[in-house]
């Protein structure tokens, strides 16, 4: 029997979950009908049992049995959605045009543009019946990802997801030469994510379409699964030397293979995009001369896409070319190479923000953190990223995204005495570039940027710099530029959120009093504190300030967020996509200044997407802060910064007056000190 592994265990149990859920929460009849209406998913199996489930754990969900048994009753009673027709329909030409579209793209490295054409092509094909064009653009699909983003955190699902697909259509379109690659491709996707039993299978089809690549595949797979580094190399270089076994689709698989190859023999960490040769060798300028060509073909794919996805992807598979051509280069020149694999993503579009659905399914979780609830959380989490993902293809690329600054244009916009410490290592101030001590360079209560490397995020910065000088996080130099960039303003308007859901009454008497330190004040509390005030009024404050309670997970850290009133969440992608003026933005929230590192160099947290969002200063704690501390730290704060001006200053003084411990040091301050 035939295993279609996304179908049966991810796309048709990721839809069927996401599409009861919104079930379960309509508010009316009408409502009911329209989903009803256009949640395909709820006409499946997966979902009658997805309800059976629910109503075996009825505490887990949080529903009496009756709603949920009259929700079994109403999808048994719809009709079964209808599947595609067994054969193949005459080609479409839209198909077609996408596909001839899709392969001028890929050859400018214009990835989104591409991903998005070859999408349209796909739905068009199926629409139409053309099972040969849809196949051939999924089949695309698979290949856009081995040479873009594999293997980047999430690439491997993905290409699971399009290969499948592309099995399945061209199964049916009886195309035997296009069913062997799509095969190939799903063969890759499930050796990566371990599942046995859709290997077993996919080898077997394999074998009876394409008998005569099968020995190669046969080899690979023994070779990879080896637990024996001799078996491995040897069996690798058989199939490097045998590559003719997979006709034209050899070229796909030859970068993969030498990969394999190159970990085999010694090279570690993630080399996809580097060549074997190069990997082991000390810095030269031959070295260089052979990385550049692949940095300059990530900046290709990078300046058309404005789709965080895909420059984390990019990230995670080049990091390692941009550090070893850093290594080959020096002072400025080697930092400016960092700075383009930097963060990339805050600086692209923002992503949609979450609806209603996500929203219930986290007030669930953080009502009953049951194992149950946490994997309905995740489940609607994945739903909801690939959604993102989805909507981002269907907008074409405008080929203007952001470029990074240079250490030449970031010392044009630094004051006299600013200086900015990157990676502990170098430090960059108006006079140039140097790796000296922090103490013998910097001047005492100068302006000190920190850019930390990867693993630094969540500890708080050394005591002996912030006692030393005014020291603001940054999670790169084009957010410093950013920053340094806005006019700096007075902070005389405030608007606060204070204790939205009735939990925190210090933070409650929080808002009320820092709103004394400011000419114009508006505090929300209690159900006035929703995201929709925030949306509405946080681009006209010079000082904002949340008293509420933060909500971070560390399987999904870029769906952090802040809970408000009702239990609803100003979602990270609300807050980078939200326009700010402010001088200030203060957190007093539980995590909300937890950040790190994702996918090779890209930096993921609120504080972050506060900054790229247009803020001057964000303040915010790195871990679980107490209700009463809090207050009493962020009275003396605010009294001093209204007066002031000086963030990090500021905070000094609040903690100097309210005295250490774990509350008060976790408050840190990100961006302008």
């Amino acid at each position: 029997m035939r295993i279609t592994f996304l179908e049966e265990h991810l796309e048709a149990r990721h839809e069927a979950v996401y599409a009861v859920c919104a079930l379960m929460h309509v508010s009316g009849r009408a409502e009911m009908a329209e989903v009803l209406q256009a949640e395909l998913a709820l006409r499946t199996p997966a979902a009658l049992a997805f309800v059976d489930e629910l109503i075996g754990d009825v505490a887990a969900s949080g529903l009496s049995r009756g709603h949920l048994e009259a929700l079994r009753n109403v999808l048994s009673q719809l009709s079964p959605r209808e599947e595609p027709g067994e054969r193949a329909a005459p080609a479409g030409q839209a198909g077609i045009d996408g596909l001839a579209d899709a392969r001028a793209l890929i050859h400018q490295d214009r990835v989104e543009e591409a991903e998005s054409v070859l999408v349209r092509a796909a739905e068009a094909s199926r629409e139409a019946g053309d099972l040969r064009s849809e196949g051939r653009a999924e089949g695309m699909l698979c290949d856009l990802i081995l040479r873009t983003v594999w293997p980047a955190p999430g690439s491997l699902e993905r290409l699971a997801y399009h290969a499948d697909r592309a099995v399945h259509a061209l199964s049916r379109a009886r195309d035997d030469v296009g069913l062997a690659a799509a095969l190939r491709r799903l063969l890759v996707a499930a050796l990566g994510l371990g599942d046995g039993p859709l290997l077993t299978d996919t080898l077997g089809r394999l074998g009876v379409v394409d008998p005569r690549g099968l020995p190669w595949w046969h080899t690979y797979v023994l070779a990879v699964q080896s637990d024996d580094p001799t078996f491995t190399r040897v069996q690798l270089e058989w199939c490097l030397n045998n590559m003719a076994k997979l006709g034209s689709d050899a070229v796909t698989w030859l970068p993969l293979c030498e990969h394999r190859l190159a970990v085999a023999t010694g090279y570690t960490g993630d080399l996809s995009a580097l060549p074997p040769t190069v990997a082991g060798e000390p810095p030269s300028p031959a070295v260089r001369e052979r990385l550049e060509p692949l940095a300059a073909r990530a900046e290709r794919m990078r300046a058309t896409t404005s789709s965080a996805t895909i420059h984390r992807g990019l990230s995670a598979v080049y990091t390692p070319v941009y550090e070893a051509l850093a290594r080959c280069v020096a002072g400025a020149e080697a930092i400016d190479i960092l700075e383009r694999n930097a963060s990339r993503s805050l600086l692209a579009a923002a992503t949609p923000a979450s609806d209603g659905t996500l929203d219930d399914l986290v007030r669930l979780f953080a009502a009953r953190p049951t194992d149950a609830n946490r994997r309905l959380l995740t489940v609607g989490l994945k739903r909801h990223r690939d959604r993102e993902r989805i909507a981002a293809q269907r907008v074409r690329a405008t080929g203007e995204s952001p470029s990074p600054v240079t250490v030449q244009k970031l010392r044009e916009l630094l004051d006299g005495s600013d200086a900015v410490l990157v990676r502990d290592r170098w430090i960059i101030d108006r006079n140039g570039v140097t790796e000296e001590p922090v103490d013998a360079r910097v001047a005492p209560d100068a302006r000190l940027f920190v850019v930390p490397a990867a693993g630094a995020w969540a500890e708080p910065v050394d005591a002996t710099l912030t006692a030393r000088y005014r020291v603001g996080l940054v999670p790169s130099l084009s957010i410093l530029a950013r920053v340094l960039e806005s006019p700096a303003r007075p902070a005389s308007t405030l608007l606060a959120f204070a204790d939205p859901d009735g939990s925190l009454p210090y933070a409650h008497h929080e808002g009320t009093a820092i709103a004394r330190n400011y000419t114009e004040s508006r505090v929300h509390t209690g159900a006035e504190a929703t995201p929709d005030r925030y949306r509405e009024e946080a681009s006209g404050a010079d000082v904002v300030h949340l008293a509420c309670h933060g909500f971070y997970l560390p399987e999904n850290p870029d769906y952090s967020g802040l809970r408000l009133a009702d239990g609803a969440l100003l979602w990270y992608a609300d807050v980078r996509r939200i326009a700010l003026s402010a001088a200030l933005v203060v957190l007093g929230a539980c995590h909300a200044g937890t950040g790190e590192v994702l996918s090779g160099s890209e930096y993921v947290g609120l504080p972050g997407a506060f900054l790229a969002a247009g803020a001057r200063t964000v303040v915010a704690p790195l871990r679980k802060v107490d209700d009463a501390v809090t207050a009493d730290l962020m009275d003396h704060f605010h009294r001093h910064h209204a007066a002031t001006g000086q963030p990090a200053e500021s905070l000094r003084r609040a903690t100097a007056a309210v005295g250490t411990g774990d509350t008060v040091t976790a408050f840190q301050v990100f961006g302008a000190p």
